[in-house]
């Protein structure tokens, strides 16, 4: 969904983004995000629990969902319309 989200992003007249941007691909992206980070915390707990090691992998991947927040944060709040949202 996230890609075809995006793809359809880069298709659109400039005029057309920012209100697409807002509407549906920040959305996507955001709940995509969220729902690898939920993923990633089931499976380091469960990974834990076993005293498997490749949990602090999932560790990891929950500390970039962190990061990726941020950062979809920062560009919803600055990029759009020209930081309208500041």
């Amino acid at each position: 969904l996230a890609l075809d989200a995006f793809r359809l992003y880069a298709q659109l007249p400039d005029k057309y983004k920012d209100a697409y941007y807002q509407l549906v691909l920040y959305p996507v992206n955001a709940c995509s995000n969220l729902y690898e980070m939920y993923y990633a915390v089931a499976m380091n707990r469960q990974l834990a629990a076993q005293k498997d090691l490749r949990a602090n992998r999932y560790a990891d991947v929950v500390k970039e969902c962190f990061v990726r927040d941020s950062l979809l944060q920062v560009e919803y709040n600055t990029a759009i319309a020209g930081g309208k949202w500041m």
